[in-house]
């Protein structure tokens, strides 16, 4: 008898292949002397795999499919999206928070608040504030650059700054010029608004 997967000679009673390790099947090639449409022959189909061409009870030879490049490209690609996007969420968060955090900003303390209701008197608008727009600062939240901000107010030596964060996380930084009580200059740049205090 002979295995049919190497065609190596087989003992009498073996139920493996010595030479590949392949099962000793019943229906195994038993050599030349066996009639010609009995013998049971193997041919090599798929990268020197075996089959049979007369005894079709072998069990059929599988082969696990490789994933398809796209699907991995295209699983690796959301992944890195997904890193970026809540590595963008966790940044603008965490500026957010350090901007509010008083231990981080010298809140201004001088006789000056910006709280309270302002008009835009001049002819430049921006963001959230039209001309002749009305702007709300009532301590956390202000509608300055966005209809709902958080907002940081804060002198950085002689000057006072405004830091404006939107709800999607953009910020803008501003320089605030007091020029009296009710009246005061925003700058973004060279970019100006004028505002005057309606209601303290």
């Amino acid at each position: 008898m002979y295995c049919i997967n190497c065609g190596n000679p087989l003992r009498d009673g073996a139920k493996f292949c010595s030479k590949c390790g392949r099962p000793a099947l019943q229906s195994s090639y038993r050599g030349p002397a066996q009639k010609e449409e009995s013998i049971v022959r193997p041919i090599v189909i798929d990268h020197g795999r075996y089959q049979t061409s007369v005894n079709n009870n072998l069990p059929p030879v599988s082969r696990k499919r490789k994933p398809s490049n796209h699907v991995v490209v295209l699983v690796a690609t959301l992944f890195i999206a997904a890193g970026i996007i809540a590595g963008i969420i966790i940044v603008s968060n965490s500026i957010s928070n350090s901007r509010s955090d008083n231990s981080y900003y010298e809140e201004a303390n001088s006789s000056f608040s910006i709280e309270g209701k302002w008009k835009n008197v001049g002819d430049t608008t921006f963001g959230n504030v039209s001309k002749g727009g009305i702007v709300l600062f009532d301590g956390n939240h202000c509608n300055y650059s966005s209809p709902q901000d958080t907002y940081v107010f804060y002198s950085e030596g002689s000057e006072y700054k405004l830091d404006c964060t939107g709800l999607l996380g953009h910020a803008f930084s501003f320089r605030v010029e007091v020029l009296d009580n009710d009246h005061i200059e925003i700058y973004h740049g060279s970019h100006m608004v004028e505002l005057a205090r309606i209601d303290g």
